[in-house]
C-alpha cells in the first residue's frame, strides 16, 4: 500500500525514506494492522525475541514467507533489523542478514545490502580459475604458484578472472562466492559438469580465533595457504554456515583457496563463504595481493565455541530438527526433514508441520490426507479447509472447491485467502464479473498485498481491462521491485497486448537496472530482431560477448540474429563457439549442417515463379501459387519448405486478409522465414514483425507441443501481392516417431487458389503408400542424387464449401494421404511399442486399484468404478511436450500427479482396468467432427484424440469426458474412426457405434392447474439420459444454486414461469439425471375476442424448422447430431373453466423424423397432452432434405395452434 502513490517518484528515495521510518511510528501509522485476524506478522514479531534460538531462527523464514500475504512487510523488515543488531549467536545473525537481503532485493532497497554482507564477513572477491573439468586434478603446486594458472578445461585454454563477490548493483546477478551464487556460473561459466577454483586473501591478528562459515552445492574443497581444511561433498542448495570452522593462524595475510564442482544434473558452482573473529566482527578480505603464503592453521574444536543450530534442534526433537534443516538446505543427515515432519505430524498434528509437509508433498492424495488428519483435530481451522479448497480447484472440482472457500470464510470471515479461493473458483468456472467484483472488495479491504493484485491482473486481463491491468502491475512492480516472476509478468502482458513502444521502454528499464542480467538481454535482442531492429540486437548482443565470450545462450542468439541480417558467415561462425562449448547440443549441430548447405538447398530447384493471372476477380483474397517441398531423411526426419504466394484482389480482401500463421514444434523443429514481402507496383515492402503463441485445440482433447508463428500484413491494399517463403526442419537427435514418416495433405483452401504443388523427396530405398482421392493431379515421379522425387499438381483451385449444420469439411476435400506402414496392423504394433513401459503400474497404484474393486465380482462394477476414479480423480489440461503429442505419460505419474491429456487418462483406464482383471486396449480415434476419410494408407496424421476400448462389453470410454458415465460416450467420440491397440500390440481397425435415439432422451412431465382467471400451477419432473446426461451435470454445477439452474430452463419454454422449488433428485454417474419443480405463472391463457381463452401450444416444443431447416434447399447433407428422443406429457387441470375445442392429433414416421403429437381429453376439465419426436438417424441426406423439411414444417405448425378454454 505505502508505494501505491508514488508509483511516478524516484523509487529509490522513497524507499530509502520509508526505511528511515522509526519502528514504533510505523506500528502506529499501519491502519488496520491488528484487526487482520488472518495476518500472522504480529505474532511472529513477538516471537522474534523468544529465548529458544531454534524457535527464533524457525520465525526468521516464516516472517519472509508470510510477508508475501500482508501489507505489513515493512513490520517484519524492522523487527529483524533490531534483533539482527543485537543477536549474539553468529549463526542466527547470519540467518537474519540472509532473511533480511531477501527483503531488500524484494523491496529495491539495493543499497542496504552491502552493509549487511560486510558486517557478516563475506569475502570481498575472488580470483578464479575455470571452467575446469570436474575431475581435472588441483595440484598443490598450482596453491604454491603466485602467477595464475593455465590449464586445458572443456577443450579449450583457462585462466584466472577477478571477480567481486558483490558490489553496487552485481552481488545478485553476477557477484561469486554470495548472494549471487544463483548466476555466478551462469555469466561465467555456462556450462553443464564444471568445476572452478576461487581463491581470496585475508588478514589475521595472530591472536583471536578465525570463524569460517562455509554453503556449497555438491562438492567442495578449502585449503589455507597451503594446507587442506574441509572437503564435503553433497547434493543440497547453498545457504549460509552450513558448515563451520573455527581455527587460528599466524598474524599477517593468508590465502583461502576453495575448489566447487557441479553435479551431474544441475549446473550450479556457487557457495558461501565468510569470515569473522570469534566476536563475530568481519575480517579482512582482499582478492589480490602481493603477499607470501603463510604456515598451516591450527583447527579448533568449534563446540568450544558455539553449539550449531542444527545440534540445538536435535535436542528439542523431529520437528525442530527438520525446521532447521529446511531452512538451512541440509538434505543428509540421518533422516530427512520430510520424514522428521512426518514424525513430528504424527505425534502433534499441528499447522507448522502440516504446511512444512505440504511444501516438500506435490502428490495431492497426500496432501489431501495430511489436511484431512490436521482437521480431525482443528475441525474450524480457515487455513486447512482454502488448502482443500485449493487442491479441489486444481482438479477442476470447481463446485467442490467454492464450498471448501465459503465454510473457511464461515469460521473465519477475516481469512481473507479464502476469499481470493472462491475468487479464482468463479473466475475458472468463467464467471468473471463475479470474480472481480469480490477480489476488487478484497483489495480495498486489504490493500496492496501482491497475492491479491496479481488476481486483479488476471482478471482485468481477462475481461480486457488493460488500463487498470497496467496500473496494477506498475504498482506490483513497485513493490516487489527484483521480482523477475513480475517482470516476466509485465513482458507477457505487453506482448499479448502488442503494445511495441511500451515494452520496449521497459526492456531499456530492466537493462539499466540489471546491466549483468543476460536472460533479460538474450529477451530484449529476441524482441528487437522481431520488430525490425536486427541491427540494434546484434549491437547489443555483441556488447555483452565481449564481457562473456563464451556464454552459448548469447552466441547462439547473436547467430540467429545474423542470420536475420543475412550474414550467414558471422552466424555459423557463432554456431560453431557454441558446439566448442557445448559440444553435445544437437539442435545447434543441426542449424550448422542446414546452413552450410544452404547454398545447395533442398528447395532451391523446385522454387516457382508467381502465376500470370489477372488481379481482378470477384473474390477478396486469391492463392496466387501454394507450393510446399518435403525432404525426407533415411532417418523419417524432414525439411519442409513452403512458398506462397496472395493477392489481393477486391477490397473486401484487405480485411479477410489479416496474415498469415504456420505450426512447428519449438522443442523438437526450428522455423526460420525466409522470406516476407509485399509487392506494390514497383515498390518491395519487408515484412519484419513476427509474433509466436501456443496452439491447442481442447475440443479434441490432445494437446501438442505446437506454437503458431504469425506473420501479421499491415496496411494492405488492392493489387498488392504478398510473397511467403518459409522452413520447417526438424532438428532433434532423432526422429521421435523412430522410421515412421507420413502426412495428410488437403488440396483446398479458405482462398481459390491458382496453383498447387506438394512435393515430396526421400531416399528412394524408402519404401511408402499413397492415396489420391477427390481430385485428379498432375504426377511426375523422378530419380535424382539417389533420391525419389514426387510432385503433385492441381490447378484452378475453388474454395472450401461450407454451409451450416453440414457434415465436417474434410469428407469433401481433395487430399493426398501418405504413410510408410505397410498397414495397420504394423501401425499398431508400432504404437503398442511406443506406449508399452507407459502402461506399467507400481506398488501404489496397484493398491489404488485393490481398493477400488475389493470384494466387487461383477466385472460390469469394476469397469464403473476405475471409470469414475479416473474421471473425478485425474483432471484434463493442456501439457504436452515433444513425443507426447502421441505417447502418454507414465501411467503411475498420470495417478500421482492427477492430471493429463487424452491418451494419459485412456493408458491409465486401461492400466487399472487390466490390473482388475478386465481386459481393456487403447484406441487412438479420429473424432467424428473431422469427418471420415479413406481407410488406407495407414497413417498416424488421421487421428487426435485417445480413448479405452473394453471388448468384453464393447465399452469405448473417454477419460476426457469427466461428467460423463461408462454409457455416455460424448458425440464426437460416436461415429469414429478408431484403431484399437490390444497388450500384444494386435490393432484393429473399427468405427465406433453411434447410440440409439432411446438412449439419448429428454423427458419432461409436468401437471399444471388453471384457475378460472388464468392464474397457473405447475409441478413436474425432468429427465435426461445418454449425451444428455453429461450436459446437464455440468450444467448443475454451474454459478447459482439449484433453483436457479433448473428455473433457467423452464423460463425459456414458459414465458413468465416462477419457480417455487425445485431439487435433483438424481445426477450420479452412470444414472439418468432427474429433477423436480413447482412453480407457477400468473397469466398462463390468453383472452380472445370472442371472451373464450386461448392456451398456446408452444410450451410443449420449440419451432424447429428456423432451428434445423430454414432454407429451401442444401448443397450438402444436414446434420442432425447424435439420435435423440424428446418427449413432453402433461396432465392439464382447468378449475372453473371447460376446454372447448383441441387441436387434431399429428402422427407422422419417416426414415429420419418419428412424430406424435396426441391430446386425450378425459373430461371438459382434463385434458392429456402426448408429444414425442425422435430423430432416428444422425444426418439427413441431399435427396431426403424436401421431405424431412416438410415434416417439421408440420411439427411448426401444430404447435402454433392452440387450446380453446371458456
Amino acid at each position: 500500500m505505502f508505494f501505491a502513490t508514488h508509483i511516478n517518484s524516484n523509487l529509490k528515495e522513497v524507499q530509502l525514506r520509508l526505511f528511515q521510518i522509526p519502528f514504533i511510528l510505523l506500528l502506529t501509522t499501519l491502519a488496520g494492522f491488528s484487526e487482520n485476524k488472518s495476518d500472522e506478522i504480529p505474532e511472529l514479531v513477538k516471537r522474534l525475541t523468544s529465548e529458544n534460538q531454534i524457535e527464533r531462527a524457525v520465525t526468521l523464514t516464516e516472517l519472509y514467507e508470510k510477508s508475501h500475504y500482508s501489507e505489513h512487510t515493512l513490520q517484519a523488515v524492522h523487527a529483524i533489523e533490531k534483533e539482527f543488531k543485537h543477536m549474539k549467536n553468529q549463526e542466527l545473525k547470519a540467518e537474519a542478514g540472509t532473511v533480511l537481503i531477501e527483503f531488500y532485493r524484494q523491496l529495491g532497497a539495493l543499497e542496504k545490502i552491502p552493509p549487511i554482507i560486510q558486517e557478516l564477513g563475506f569475502i570481498s572477491g575472488w580470483q578464479v580459475l575455470g571452467p575446469l573439468k570436474p575431475d581435472h586434478h588441483v595440484s598443490e603446486q598450482w596453491l604454491l604458484d603466485k602467477g595464475p594458472l593455465k590449464a586445458e578445461g572443456l577443450n579449450r585454454e583457462v585462466q584466472e578472472t577477478a571477480v567481486p563477490a558483490y558490489g553496487e548493483q552485481e552481488f545478485f546477478t553476477r557477484g561469486a562466492g554470495h548472494f549471487g551464487y544463483y548466476n555466478a556460473n551462469l555469466a561465467l561459466f555456462p556450462n553443464q559438469l564444471v568445476s572452478a577454483v576461487f581463491r581470496s586473501w585475508f588478514y589475521s591478528d595472530g591472536k583471536t580465533p578465525i570463524r569460517l562459515g562455509l554453503g556449497w552445492h555438491h562438492r567442495l574443497q578449502v585449503w589455507i595457504n597451503k594446507s587442506p581444511v574441509f572437503k564435503g561433498e553433497v547434493d543440497q542448495i547453498p545457504h549460509v554456515d552450513q558448515k563451520v570452522i573455527f581455527f587460528k593462524i599466524k598474524k599477517g595475510w593468508h590465502q583461502i583457496s576453495l575448489r566447487t564442482e557441479s553435479s551431474s544434473d544441475d549446473m550450479l558452482l556457487g557457495f558461501y563463504a565468510r569470515l569473522t573473529n570469534v566476536n563475530g566482527q568481519p575480517v579482512q578480505s582482499t582478492m589480490v595481493r602481493k603477499s607470501r603464503r603463510g604456515k598451516k592453521p591450527s583447527i579448533l574444536n568449534s563446540n568450544d565455541f558455539e553449539t550449531p543450530l542444527i545440534e540445538m534442534a536435535g535436542k528439542q526433537g523431529p520437528k525442530q530438527l527438520a525446521g532447521i534443516m529446511l531452512q538451512k538446505e541440509i538434505t543428509q543427515l540421518e533422516h530427512t526433514p520430510k520424514n522428521l515432519l512426518k514424525e513430528a505430524f504424527q505425534q502433534q498434528p499441528d499447522k507448522w508441520t502440516t504446511e512444512k509437509l505440504l511444501q516438500l508433498d506435490e502428490n495431492p492424495n497426500k496432501r489431501w490426507a495430511y489436511l484431512s488428519k490436521y482437521l480431525e483435530t482443528h475441525p474450524e481451522d480457515a487455513w486447512a479447509l482454502s488448502e482443500l479448497g485449493r487442491i479441489s480447484l486444481s482438479q477442476a472440482r470447481f463446485w467442490e472447491a467454492r464450498q471448501y472457500a465459503q465454510r473457511a470464510l464461515k469460521t473465519d470471515p477475516e481469512y481473507w485467502q479464502a476469499v481470493l479461493l472462491e475468487c479464482n473458483t468463479l473466475s475458472h468456472m468463467n464467471l468473471y464479473g463475479e470474480a472481480l467484483r469480490k477480489t476488487e472488495e478484497l483489495h480495498q479491504k486489504m490493500g496492496d498485498i501482491p497475492w491479491i493484485l496479481m488476481d486483479l491482473c488476471d482478471l482485468y486481463d481477462q475481461m480486457g481491462l488493460d488500463t487498470k491491468m497496467d496500473h496494477t502491475l506498475n504498482k506490483i512492480r513497485s513493490m516487489r521491485h527484483s521480482s523477475d516472476k513480475f517482470n516476466e509478468r509485465r513482458i507477457q502482458y505487453l506482448i499479448k497486448k502488442e503494445q511495441t513502444e511500451k515494452l520496449n521502454a521497459f526492456f531499456r528499464e530492466l537493462v539499466r537496472e540489471k546491466p549483468d542480467n543476460l536472460s533479460i538481454f538474450i529477451k530484449y535482442a529476441h524482441f528487437l530482431k522481431a520488430n525490425g531492429e536486427p541491427v540494434k540486437a546484434e549491437n547489443l548482443l555483441r556488447e555483452k560477448v565481449e564481457l562473456f565470450p563464451e556464454n552459448p545462450y548469447l552466441l547462439k542468439e547473436l547467430g540467429q540474429v545474423q542470420l536475420a541480417l543475412q550474414n550467414k558467415p558471422a552466424a555459423l561462425e557463432n554456431f560453431r563457439n557454441v558446439m566448442t562449448i557445448d559440444p553435445q547440443n544437437p539442435e545447434i549441430e543441426k542449424l550448422i549442417q542446414l546452413y552450410e548447405s544452404e547454398d545447395d538447398a533442398f528447395y532451391a530447384k523446385y522454387r516457382q515463379t508467381a502465376q500470370e493471372i489477372s488481379i481482378g476477380s470477384k473474390d477478396g483474397v486469391r492463392v496466387n501459387l501454394h507450393n510446399t517441398v518435403k525432404k525426407i531423411s533415411s532417418s523419417g526426419q524432414s525439411s519442409v519448405y513452403y512458398q506462397i504466394i496472395y493477392e489481393i484482389a477486391e477490397e473486401q480482401g484487405i480485411k479477410e486478409l489479416a496474415g498469415h500463421s504456420f505450426s512447428y514444434a519449438p522443442l523438437r523443429q526450428r522455423a526460420e522465414i525466409i522470406k516476407a514481402e509485399v509487392i506494390r507496383e514497383n515498390e518491395t515492402i519487408l515484412l519484419s514483425h513476427f509474433n509466436r503463441a501456443r496452439l491447442s485445440n481442447p475440443s479434441y482433447r490432445m494437446y501438442y507441443d505446437l506454437v503458431a508463428y504469425q506473420i501479421p500484413f499491415p496496411n494492405l491494399q488492392v493489387g498488392d501481392r504478398v510473397y511467403l517463403e518459409y522452413r520447417v526442419d526438424d532438428i532433434g537427435p532423432k526422429n521421435i516417431y523412430g522410421s515412421y514418416f507420413g502426412d495428410l495433405v488437403f488440396f483446398k483452401d479458405n482462398y481459390p487458389t491458382q496453383k498447387l504443388s506438394y512435393t515430396l523427396i526421400l531416399p528412394k530405398d524408402l519404401k511408402f503408400n499413397y492415396r489420391i482421392e477427390n481430385m485428379e493431379p498432375v504426377l511426375k515421379q523422378t530419380i535424382s542424387e539417389g533420391n525419389a522425387i514426387y510432385e503433385w499438381e492441381l490447378n484452378e483451385i475453388s474454395i472450401i464449401e461450407t454451409e451450416p449444420m453440414m457434415p465436417a469439411p474434410e469428407t469433401q476435400l481433395p487430399y493426398l494421404s501418405y504413410s510408410s506402414f505397410e498397414s495397420w496392423h504394423d501401425m499398431a504394433e508400432w504404437y503398442h511399442q511406443l506406449i508399452d513401459e507407459q502402461l506399467k503400474l507400481d506398488p501404489e497404484t496397484v493398491q489404488i486399484v485393490r481398493s477400488l474393486v475389493d470384494g466387487v465380482q461383477d466385472q460390469r462394477e469394476i469397469v464403473k468404478r476405475i471409470h469414475e476414479f479416473v474421471i473425478t480423480h485425474t483432471r484434463y489440461v493442456a501439457l504436452e511436450f515433444g513425443i507426447h503429442g502421441y505417447k502418454p505419460y507414465q501411467v503411475n505419474q498420470v495417478c500421482s500427479r492427477q492430471f493429463g491429456d487424452c491418451k494419459d487418462k485412456a493408458s491409465l483406464l486401461v492400466a487399472m482396468l487390466r490390473e482388475a482383471g478386465v481386459e481393456a486396449s487403447i484406441a487412438i480415434v479420429r473424432t467424428s467432427d473431422r469427418g471420415q476419410i479413406a481407410r488406407e494408407p495407414a497413417n498416424l496424421s488421421y487421428f487426435n484424440h485417445a480413448i479405452a476400448y473394453v471388448p468384453k462389453f464393447e465399452l469405448f470410454l473417454d477419460g476426457t469426458a469427466e461428467y460423463s458415465g461408462i454409457d455416455e460416450l460424448p458425440e464426437m467420440d460416436q461415429g469414429a474412426e478408431a484403431l484399437v491397440v490390444d497388450r500384444e500390440g494386435q490393432g484393429q481397425l473399427m468405427t465406433i457405434p453411434v447410440s440409439r435415439a432411446d438412449s439419448n432422451q429428454q423427458t419432461r412431465q409436468m401437471h399444471i392447474r388453471i384457475n378460472r382467471s388464468g392464474q397457473s400451477e405447475l409441478s413436474g419432473k425432468l429427465f435426461f439420459s445418454g449425451v444428455h446426461a453429461p450436459f446437464m451435470r455440468r450444467y448443475m454445477e454451474g454459478e447459482g444454486n439449484v433453483d436457479e439452474r433448473i428455473s433457467q430452463l423452464l423460463t425459456y419454454q414458459i414465458p413468465g414461469f416462477k419457480l417455487k422449488k425445485a431439487d435433483i433428485l438424481s445426477r450420479e454417474l452412470n444414472q439418468p439425471i432427474e429433477c423436480s419443480f413447482d412453480g407457477e405463472v400468473q397469466q398462463l391463457l390468453v383472452e380472445k375476442t370472442d371472451g373464450s381463452y386461448a392456451l398456446p401450444l408452444g410450451l410443449i416444443a420449440p419451432e424447429y424448422l428456423p432451428l434445423l431447416a430454414p432454407t429451401a434447399e442444401r448443397d450438402f447433407p444436414l446434420l442432425l447430431g447424435i439420435p435423440e428422443n424428446n418427449q413432453t406429457q402433461i396432465h392439464l387441470q382447468c378449475h372453473g373453466r371447460e376446454i372447448i375445442k383441441i387441436p387434431e392429433n399429428l402422427v407422422i414416421t419417416a426414415y429420419d423424423i418419428n412424430l406424435a403429437i396426441e391430446f386425450e381429453l378425459k373430461s371438459p376439465h382434463e385434458l392429456l397432452i402426448h408429444y414425442q419426436l425422435t430423430f432416428p438417424k444422425r444426418q439427413v441426406s441431399i435427396a431426403d432434405y424436401e421431405a424431412f423439411r416438410s415434416n417439421l414444417s408440420l411439427h411448426d405448425k401444430k404447435i402454433k395452434q392452440e387450446l380453446i378454454l371458456k
